[in-house]
């Protein structure tokens, strides 16, 4: 793995992107036991902060995975 990768200066769709699949991966992992259940809670939240903020400044959110 390289170095950690930030989310500043890419689009606010990026941003949705990474903060679903964070939320994806976290389930997958709740799900098979590798992670604690608040991990995902906690991913889904900001995914939909993240959200709400595109919707409210005119972005689309649906159908936006990367």
């Amino acid at each position: 793995m390289g170095a950690a990768r930030t989310v500043e200066g890419n689009t606010p769709q990026f941003v949705y992107g990474w903060a679903q699949q964070n939320a994806i991966k976290a389930g997958q992992d709740s799900m098979f036991g590798r992670g604690p259940r608040e991990a995902w809670e906690q991913t889904k939240q900001q995914m939909e902060v993240v959200g709400r903020w595109l919707t409210a400044h005119g972005y689309q959110t649906e159908g936006v995975t990367k």
